[in-house]
């Protein structure tokens, strides 16, 4: 439900989740779920909360995930570092991004996870060039593991940044990554797409573009 972004669905059908008495490694991807949800929400002390509880599930999972389980270690803080970073602590989210990134043992999709959020958390604080190098490489990793939410999302920031840095032509290509985000069937964190790709066409004096028009 949450990637079709039906979010308030999501949310009444994880705290109804949450109501059983679940073992750890269920524990911490339910509440991964939570915190992914929240935080698009804007509800982001509850995400916090969650996302903190994960870790503290992941901690007691052994080997860190069950069978089948993606491992969220690290990716559940760096969600937190992007929660930071929203309420204006670039310190704690810096903090939190380094810990991610320390993470032991990480798998391919965690390292891509992990590398994606420090360069959501980059763009977030205006720091175009930093966020190209980071987010390239993120794209890079995303196509090695091949169809991913992440390969066309990358693709979008990747635009973004070009584009605020003076490059017109860039609107057009984040404008198809979002669509090939789109024809994954994956609404989550479309208002996102929306609102940076709005800022870039502002960026260029496009304003009608810019203007809210509702998801189109």
């Amino acid at each position: 439900m949450s990637a079709s972004g039906n979010l308030a669905a999501a949310a009444a059908a994880i705290d109804s989740a949450l109501s059983d008495d679940l073992p750890p490694a269920a524990g911490a991807a339910v509440h991964f779920m939570r915190g992914t949800v929240f935080m698009e929400l804007g509800r982001f002390d509850e995400a916090y909360a969650s996302l903190a509880r994960t870790q503290e599930l992941v901690r007691l999972t052994p080997g860190g995930s069950a069978r089948g389980l993606f491992n969220f270690a690290g990716v559940a803080t760096a969600l937190q570092a992007a929660i930071e970073t929203v309420r204006g602590d670039r310190a704690a989210a810096a903090r939190l991004i380094a810990e991610a990134a320390n993470t032991p043992d990480q798998t391919p999709m965690q390292t891509v996870s992990i590398t994606f959020y420090r360069s959501w958390c980059l763009v977030q604080n205006g720091e175009t060039t930093d966020a190209l190098a980071v987010t390239s490489r993120a794209a890079e990793s995303a196509r090695q593991l091949g169809p991913t939410f992440y390969s066309p999302w990358c693709d979008l920031v990747i635009a973004y940044c070009e584009a605020m840095q003076g490059d017109r032509s860039a609107l057009e290509r984040a404008a198809a990554a979002q669509l090939a985000y789109r024809a994954l069937g994956v609404r989550y964190q479309v208002t996102t797409q929306l609102t940076i790709r709005a800022e870039a066409h502002a960026f260029h004096g496009d304003l009608d573009t810019a203007r809210p028009r509702g998801d189109p």
